[in-house]
């Protein structure tokens, strides 16, 4: 970077708080302008002398003191409104070409034009500096805004450090290196846009990921270091540093550039800070819904559970304590409860398992080819006795193709669906099961004649531990329509609830129709 230039650019940070050895060069250029603009307004009046009258060559002199104002200088300014009198007093006052006044009038003309011109300038001087200061603010109000947006898309704390570092670099026209803190203190590189640290300087790293504390050119800590550390810390913790190096040539950064660099760790700060909170809301918003679930599984499990367990006991303490002494009938009865209490304790213990691997999602397809009356027939068997008291009736489409899936778990779908609906339905009510081919997909129904969804649990009734408001009939755990969700979706299919014109619910799933593999000759 040239020397004018690193003067440029620290002004453009710091104004008049850069630092003297850069900022106390003189405005040669400012003055040498001034002086241009008094010779120039002394040969247009020699032009116009004759044309003008002498004020009106006077507000020559004037406008050209207004051109130097404008460039900004004010010191430049005042000397060109002095020169534009002595040039006006040598020039065009008699006697020409001597500063002698033969009049004395014109004294007063001389002060009023140094004095017009001086404040002219001065005012001129005031609002160019204020345009470049509002214009400065702009620039500086556009860069933050676009550090923010860029953290707020940024994903990781790695991401999001790298992301400052090259903004934060591209403002300042200085490679700025940006370290993130790791475990145990460690510091990790997070943006290559610097040279690698001297040992020395890993040291100062350490000290300053360690002290939360800026080190380097300007600070009481490692002043001659030959880089500037700026740590990025919030109130909690210190999330890393940013180090900006410079080129032997170079002079050191001053205190404008060390705050353009604090402003964007102080933003970055925030960024982390925020999404470390976000992360650890989200952690305790999950932890409770696992506690929620936890909860919710064992009130319901418990109820599900101590009713079979209760039956069964039940009828083998009476077998066993009047061994003997009940008819065959009875005798067959009570082990006929066992075997049905067992049934359903083994299909709660089954539904369990599914819905523990669909939430871990470990859930394995043993996808194999198979007509779908495979999974149906089985389903009608193990539940004989929960649907004892339905007719229920079964309308498969002839020209039905054969299904891939996993047959047990579309097995167990059908299960959970039919002990649903012979749960919620009144005795003697009708069941169907139905099964078409529809727009390349094996659809399959089951429905009853019960008292239907109430309106807006079409969706809800699929959701883990959630029951129906005000519906009669024994609650189970809530996890079996779900159980039917999970299973579908896994197959790449889907499945919806609603309420029949005649009366009753239907519940329908679709499967994915695949080509058939080729037949082997």
């Amino acid at each position: 970077m040239a020397a004018s230039e690193s003067i440029a650019f620290q002004e453009r940070w710091l104004g008049a708080d850069a630092p003297a050895a850069i900022g106390a060069s003189f405005p040669w250029r400012a003055y040498g302008w001034g002086l241009g603009s008094v010779v120039a307004a002394t040969i247009l009046g020699q032009l116009l002398i004759g044309r003008l009258d002498k004020a009106n060559l006077i507000m020559v002199f004037l406008l050209g003191n207004l051109a130097v104002a404008l460039r900004g200088d004010r010191g430049a300014a005042i000397a060109a409104a002095v020169l534009s009198v002595a040039a006006f007093d040598f020039f065009f006052v008699p006697p020409h070409l001597s500063l002698a006044v033969s009049d004395t009038q014109y004294l007063f003309t001389f002060f009023v034009m140094g004095l017009v011109g001086s404040v002219i300038s001065t005012l001129t001087a005031r609002l160019v500096a204020m345009i470049a200061e509002s214009r400065e603010r702009e620039r500086r109000a556009r860069a933050l805004y676009e550090l923010s947006r860029s953290l707020l898309a940024a994903r990781a704390p790695q991401e999001a450090i790298a992301e400052a570092a090259r903004l934060i670099s591209q403002e300042l026209g200085r490679p700025v290196g940006a370290w993130l803190r790791g475990a145990a203190g460690h510091a990790l590189q997070a943006a290559q846009a610097a040279s690698p640290l001297t040992s020395s300087e890993q040291e100062i790293l350490h000290w300053v990921l360690g002290e939360g504390e800026p080190a380097g050119p300007g600070t009481e800590t490692f002043p001659g270091a030959t880089a500037l550390f700026i740590p990025v810390r919030s109130p909690s913790r210190i999330h890393g540093a940013f180090v900006l190096r410079w080129a032997d040539h170079e002079p050191p950064p001053g205190s404008g550039t060390r705050a353009a660099i604090e402003t964007g760790a102080n933003q970055l700060a925030i960024a982390l800070e925020q999404a470390r909170a976000r992360e650890e809301a989200d952690a305790a918003h999950s932890q409770a819904e696992v506690e929620r679930m936890r909860t919710s599984l064992l009130s319901s499990v418990s109820h599900d559970l101590r009713t079979p367990l209760a039956g069964m006991v039940g009828a083998a303490s009476a077998l066993l304590d009047a061994e003997g002494a009940f008819p065959a009938d009875v005798r067959r009865e009570l082990l006929q409860g066992i075997v049905d209490e067992g049934a359903r304790l083994g299909r709660l213990v089954t539904n369990l398992l599914h819905a523990t691997r669909l939430e871990a999602a470990h859930v394995q397809l043993a996808k194999e080819w198979f007509p779908l009356e495979e999974a149906i027939a089985p389903a009608l068997s193990r539940l004989q006795a929960p649907l004892s008291q339905h007719p229920v009736a079964v309308d498969l489409a002839p020209d039905l193709p054969m299904v891939q899936g996993d047959p047990a778990l579309v097995e167990q779908v059908f299960i959970n669906l039919l002990e649903n609906a012979a749960k919620y339905t009144p005795p003697g009510s009708p069941i169907k099961v139905r099964a078409w081919l529809e727009a390349a997909r094996i659809w399959s129904e089951v429905a009853d004649q019960g008292p239907g969804l109430p309106a807006g649990e079409e969706e809800r009734v699929f959701e883990k531990f959630h029951h129906v408001p005000g519906q009669s009939g024994a609650k189970g755990a809530g996890l079996g329509l779900a159980i039917c969700r999970g299973i579908v979706l896994a197959h790449g299919g889907a499945i919806r609830a609603e309420n029949l014109p005649t009366g009753g619910a239907a519940f329908r799933f679709w499967l994915p129709l695949t080509p058939p593999p080729p037949m082997t000759p």
